[in-house]
């Protein structure tokens, strides 16, 4: 394990850009939950990470990120369909889907924060 290099990224604009679009979207999710604010608010941060960021593979996450969240959306809403929104019921329902519409943007940062979360650990672990 080298913790130099842990600290060296978890210090790089990459890392703090992660760290404040991930902090930003459970904020919006906080104080706007109810409201199209928290859609609204979850796709600037994320449009904004895609702007700062320095990634060279910014297609490759952005369609992992939509796949992600298409299928996601899609098998939870089911669920809760074929469950009768007796397992899970969201309080703010969005119209002919049994989920929030910024629940979409939130799982494309779920992607976001796992390949970060992943690249922390790999470097733990020295298989980066």
């Amino acid at each position: 394990m080298d913790s130099k290099d842990v600290l060296t990224y978890i210090k790089s604009d990459e890392s703090i850009l992660v760290t404040l679009a991930l902090l930003g979207h459970v904020f919006s999710i906080i104080y706007f939950h109810n409201t199209s604010y928290c859609l609204i608010f979850s796709l600037a941060i994320l449009v904004l990470y895609f702007v700062l960021s320095k990634k060279k593979n910014k297609k490759q996450l952005f369609f992992t990120m939509m796949h992600y969240s298409f299928w996601s959306t899609l098998i939870e809403s089911y669920i809760i369909y074929k469950c009768n929104n007796k397992c899970l019921k969201y309080s703010c329902n969005s119209s002919g889907i049994n989920i929030p519409y910024w629940l979409f943007i939130t799982y494309h940062f779920f992607v976001l924060g796992v390949l970060h979360f992943y690249k922390i650990f790999g470097l733990y672990f020295n298989h980066s």
